[in-house]
């Protein structure tokens, strides 16, 4: 087997136990059939559940760049005021909402499904050694990608465990992280400075990506290759994973250890427990992707990117044993588990690229087409039935009238008490909310005041979804301790007979009031 020698640590062994590879390195440069990309990707966008502005996550992450955005009305909310972990990403939302339009948002989240998909459409490729030169693979591949990419799929593709995941269906800094995938595609197809700078990028916009940038990085600057990198390249790479925790490191101080010990334990334990502690998931799903990454971690080819995997590997096992054994809570915010979002997928791929080099070289060849077709067809077919779904909720959304009512009569300094399990507040009002339980700060002593207001909204509305009247002893109590000036009622009644703190009705419809509080009376 003849293998080119450009980038050898980047190519599978050919003594590689499984079988005699065929080599990635004979593959041409134009192989690729690109109409199959192209219509793949259109597919896969399409294929993907995507949601409308302000969806889940979007209201915390957007919350700094939207009141940078637009201050006269944000600008009384407290949460807005708090240390912002994202800068990076917030000056991005803050661009686009200041001095752009917001479909803008949707465009860069089709970008970055597109750029998931070429990546994984090349990377399986390369992987597949002369089999990935066929076009009836190609179909097959592609078919593929866009069933796992559907809500429907039973391992659906860049999502790991703990709830971790690659894309989400809505803009958000995790999204990024498909750059490491990018990073992998680049590198096997030769173009390592490229590749090495996508492998930094994502812990520039994402704190949370600085541990795997870092691993995925220094593989590439120690590989075999290395000496093949620019030293420019490296250090814009080290800058963009070093600079971004050293400003973290300094605006996020603990204020004490007593104090960052609780707050790291409420955000870990109590806010975010599904991405954060083992005992909420580590299962069955979990052991059995561990054992697909183990299998795909075998069947990589050597060099750099199985020991990439392998570290990634070693970092997650070993921080999951020490968040178990430890109870860290720092070290569970960090989640070491997040390195699955990218031990799956591409574990995923080498799996499939096996797969398909074996069939090309046996009777099963004369098959590929007719599974291509057959998966391409299915492909199709969810493609088609997700976009319609998507039309529908395009042409049925719609905002409650009192979010209509308050884009309308918003005043410099309201802030509004509502129900703290109400999330979209904030950014579909673009009015200052007093807390939700949504969107909470990092800094410790600012996550403190969070749970503090959290509790005294939770007096004030009962549990989540309860249909107990307002309590209005825990509203006078509030009241006084903050600058609250109206209050949002859903489902929810002034109860007869009790003495509130003074409020005047402005707007009532369906299920929903708002009252003003005369904060003179008090």
């Amino acid at each position: 087997m003849s293998v080119s020698n450009t980038a050898p640590e980047y190519f599978p062994d050919p003594n590689h136990p499984t079988r005699k590879l065929s080599g990635i390195g004979q593959i041409s440069a134009g192989f690729v059939k690109v109409w199959i990309c192209v219509i793949g990707s259109v597919l896969f966008c399409l294929a993907t559940a995507t949601y409308f502005l302000y969806e889940s996550n979007q209201n915390t992450k957007f919350l700094h760049g939207m009141a940078r955005a637009f201050p006269e009305r944000l600008g009384a909310d407290w949460t807005a005021g708090t240390v912002d972990g994202l800068p990076v990403f917030s000056g991005l939302v803050f661009l686009v909402a200041r001095f752009g339009h917001p479909i803008l948002f949707y465009v860069v989240e089709i970008g970055l499904l597109t750029c998931l998909f070429w990546s994984c459409f090349s990377l399986a490729l390369r992987l597949a050694g002369q089999a990935g030169q066929s076009a009836s693979f190609q179909l097959l591949l592609t078919g593929a990608l866009v069933l796992l990419a559907h809500a429907s799929a039973p391992v659906l593709l860049g999502y790991g465990v703990a709830d971790q995941y690659l894309i989400g269906g809505y803009l958000q800094p995790s999204e990024f992280g498909v750059l490491f995938l990018a990073s992998f595609a680049l590198a096997l197809a030769g173009f390592r400075n490229f590749a090495l700078v996508a492998a930094a990028v994502p812990a520039a916009i994402h704190g949370g990506y600085a541990m795997l940038s870092l691993i995925v990085a220094g593989s590439m600057m120690l590989s075999d290759g290395a000496s093949r990198l620019n030293l420019s390249t490296k250090l814009v790479a080290i800058a963009l994973i070093i600079v971004p925790q050293v400003d973290l490191a300094l605006r996020f101080a603990p204020t004490d250890y007593a104090t960052f010990r609780e707050a790291a334990g409420i955000i870990a334990f109590e806010r975010i427990p599904q991405h954060s502690d083992p005992a909420r998931w580590l299962r069955g799903e979990a052991y059995a992707k561990l054992g697909l990454v183990i299998v795909g971690i075998w069947l990589a080819p050597r060099g750099l990117l199985r020991n990439t995997l392998a570290a990634l590997l070693v970092w997650a096992v070993a921080g999951t044993l020490v968040v178990i054994s430890t109870g860290a809570a720092g070290l569970a915010l960090v989640a070491p588990w997040r390195a699955s979002i990218i031990l799956v997928p591409v574990s995923m791929l080498v799996i499939l690229a096996r797969l398909g080099e074996l069939s090309f070289g046996s009777p099963f060849r004369r098959g590929m087409a007719v599974a291509g077709g057959v998966v391409i067809l299915l492909a199709l077919f969810v493609a088609g039935k997700e976009a319609v779904a998507k039309f529908k909720s395009y042409r049925d959304q719609g905002v409650p009238e009192y979010v209509e009512f308050l884009q309308r009569n918003h005043r410099p300094g309201d802030v509004y008490l509502t129900d703290p399990f109400n999330q979209k507040f904030r950014l579909d009002a673009l009015s200052a909310q007093f807390v939700s339980w949504k969107t909470h700060p990092y800094l410790d002593r600012e996550v403190l005041e969070w749970r503090r207001r959290v509790l005294l909204a939770r007096e004030v509305f009962g549990d989540q979804g309860g249909k107990a009247p307002l309590n209005c002893a825990a509203l006078g109590r509030l009241v006084r301790l903050y600058p609250v000036t109206h209050v949002l009622l859903e489902n929810k009644d002034i109860p007869a007979g009790e003495i509130c703190p003074p409020l005047e009705m402005v707007f009532s419809a369906g299920r929903a009031k708002i009252f003003r509080l005369d904060r003179t009376s008090l």
